[in-house]
């Protein structure tokens, strides 16, 4: 994590407007977080993931069966195991891997938080910084600075995610410039 540094780190020059200053760049911390596990839910994953693996096996072809179909079914299972196992804890993976490959910059106007995943592309979210921004700061290490949301959109209806920068070992550091923008200090 670099303060005060007069331009961003490489690969990621162009996404400053003209004039813009940047004050902070950093990355999240990569370790593995269990944080967000819940029993239930790892129970259930894991009870689809076996019963797809068991249905998966039956579907499988026997002797000379070579049809399409009979190739075809066995992938359906493929899709309820991988579901099985992201809900497991296979979701606390996901998180690692999106921390893994994203950047955080916060320049004299906006939070910027790039990500570029392998097979998924580069993806930008720009969140204007302003005195009306709700900032929200956790305390436990490493720290994460929520200062937006997003509407997702699920079969039971939308949710609201927090954007921030997540699990940043400077997050005070990085709060106090983010308060020192809203008040037109910087």
């Amino acid at each position: 994590m670099t303060a005060g540094q007069a331009a961003p780190a490489a690969g990621l020059s162009g996404l400053l407007d003209p004039g813009e200053r940047l004050l902070w760049q950093g990355r999240p911390d990569t370790t593995l977080s269990f944080a967000p596990l819940r029993p239930a839910q790892i129970v259930l994953g894991l009870a689809l993931a076996a019963f797809a693996l068991f249905w998966t096996g039956k579907a499988l072809p026997t002797g000379g069966a070579d049809s399409l179909p009979d190739r075809i079914l066995p992938l359906f299972g493929l899709v309820f195991l991988l579901l099985g196992l992201y809900a497991a804890g296979g979701y606390a993976l996901w998180d690692r891997l999106r921390r893994r490959h994203s950047r955080y910059l916060l320049t004299d106007r906006r939070a910027l938080i790039v990500t570029d995943l392998p097979l998924a592309g580069r993806r930008l979210k720009s969140c204007p910084i302003g005195p009306d921004t709700v900032l929200e700061r956790t305390e436990t290490p490493p720290g994460t600075i929520w200062f937006s949301h997003e509407h997702r959109r699920r079969a039971q209806g939308s949710t609201r995610a927090p954007i921030g920068f997540e699990r940043i070992p400077d997050a005070r550091e990085v709060f106090g410039r983010m308060r020192a923008i809203q008040r037109g200090e910087i």
